[in-house]
Order: C-alpha cells, then structure tokens, then sequence
C-alpha cells in the first residue's frame, strides 16, 4: 500500500503519523515523494529494502491476503491499480498466506516484475479478496511448503 494512502487509514495527519512514527513531517512528505509503501505495517523504499517497523493500529496474526496481476494492471504511472481488478476490468489472482511472516516472504519475492520494476502486487483486505475472487476456494494459499515447491 502505497505510504500516503496508509496515512490517511490509520492517522488523522501526516504530522500525527510522524509524531508516533518518531520523525520530523518533513521526512514523512519525503518518503511518499520517494515512493516508499508500507506491507504489513513495515515502511519499504520502492525497491523492497526494509525502512522501518511502523506502529500499527490493527495488526493481526491472521491470514494476509494478495492480489497479483501481470497484466496490465497498472494505472498510469505504473502503480498498482486495485480499483481496475475489482472493477472487473483487469484480473487478478488473490494469494491467502497463512501469517504475516509468509505474506513479507511472499512480498519481497514476487511483488515486482523484475523486466520493469512495475509493482505487480499489493497487500489486500479480505473484503477486496471477496470482491475479486468471491469463491474463497479459488485463494491460492500461501503456507511454508509453497516456497519448498
């Protein structure tokens, strides 16, 4: 998820963030400029090296879930567009990893097409998982032996 867009979910400001986060708000507006995204609640630099642990107000143990597209799923720019996957126009496959530990694994992995450093996936709620797949038998689940295939 893409910095600014987490501000705004969890903080009341850019300036709240940075009080709790421990910087001044001129490093906040420098790392949204920058591209920086949050996945599961950790601060990475566009190109997937770990920033920092961010506070989070509502982080679980529970299944993650994942929406990867390679096909064209990108909105002009070149982000991820989430909103053209449930919309129906692009599609998607939705991931379901067993912990946060797996989802950060499968993230750092699989995230980027390594041919365009174009982010192909992002860190999705359940309720988008049900909007694109609505049939939870068609996650792909990731668990520890996904990576041992």
């Amino acid at each position: 998820m893409e910095l600014d867009t987490y501000i705004s979910s969890n903080y009341p400001s850019k300036a709240a963030f940075a009080r709790e986060v421990g910087v001044s708000p001129a490093q906040v507006t420098q790392w949204i400029s920058k591209g920086f995204i949050v996945i599961n609640g950790e601060l990475y630099s566009p190109r997937r090296e770990l920033e920092t642990q961010l506070p989070t107000p509502s982080k679980s143990d529970g299944a993650v879930f994942i929406a990867y597209s390679n096909s064209g799923a990108r909105g002009s720019q070149g982000e991820f567009n989430l909103a053209e996957i449930i919309s129906g126009r692009r599609h998607a496959y939705v991931y379901k990893a067993e912990s946060q530990a797996l989802a950060k694994r499968w993230m750092r992995k699989y995230s980027h097409n390594p041919a365009t450093n174009n982010r192909v996936a992002e860190v999705i709620s359940e309720s988008d998982a049900r909007l694109i797949e609505p049939d939870q038998s068609e996650y792909i689940t990731v668990d520890r032996e996904y990576f041992d295939a």
